[in-house]
């Protein structure tokens, strides 16, 4: 064995293991999966869509809607871990837009590893506090930490408008009450 291969020997024994980067639960491709969405209340039914490098297209009649032509769906952002009273989980952000419209609404879904739905996150128009437009779900900021999931939001303040977006930042906290999602803080 030379010189340099005993020093790669050495660093490999010395170092702690580099955690693998972690973008979706295990054995599932969250950009690339098939989802069951209402695209947060504007259709009654859930329709099925499937993303395909983190987004998708489905008609109007296809998502059961007479109101709107069609929606473009995207994946934004996946948050991995432990959630107290489920187990290992996925809080998956997902964006819709409906078609002809000037505006995108989110879903934030909660997967078990496998893809099932347990459950998805208050709607952002519930946790509007009193704001004449509902928060946005800031898609760096979606994660679980010590069984719950927190999430970063931008509220709407006294002067912001929909053409200049929400600037208050803003944190939930929202934990399983085992049977659905409910904001703590």
């Amino acid at each position: 064995m030379d010189a340099v291969s005993c020093m790669i020997a050495l660093f490999a024994v010395l170092l702690p293991p580099v955690p693998a980067a972690v973008s979706s639960g295990p054995g599932t491709d969250w950009p690339n999966a098939t989802y069951s969405i209402t695209c947060d209340g504007l259709v009654k039914n859930t329709f099925s869509v499937r993303l395909s490098n983190s987004t998708a297209t489905v008609s109007g009649q296809n998502a059961g809607s007479t109101d709107y032509d069609q929606f473009t769906v995207q994946y934004q952002a996946a948050a991995n871990g432990e959630l107290a009273g489920i187990g290992p989980a996925s809080a998956v952000l997902l964006a819709c837009s409906p078609q002809p419209s000037n505006f995108a609404v989110q879903e934030v879904q909660v997967l078990r590893p496998d893809g099932s739905l347990v459950s998805e996150l208050p709607s952002a128009s519930t946790l509007q506090n009193g704001a004449i437009l509902p928060p946005v779900y800031v898609p760096s900021g979606l994660r679980v930490t010590g069984g719950n999931i927190s999430t970063d939001l931008l509220a709407y303040g006294p002067n912001d408008t929909h053409a200049s977006g929400p600037t208050v930042r803003e944190t939930a906290t929202l934990h399983w009450n085992g049977t659905s999602f409910e904001r703590s803080s």
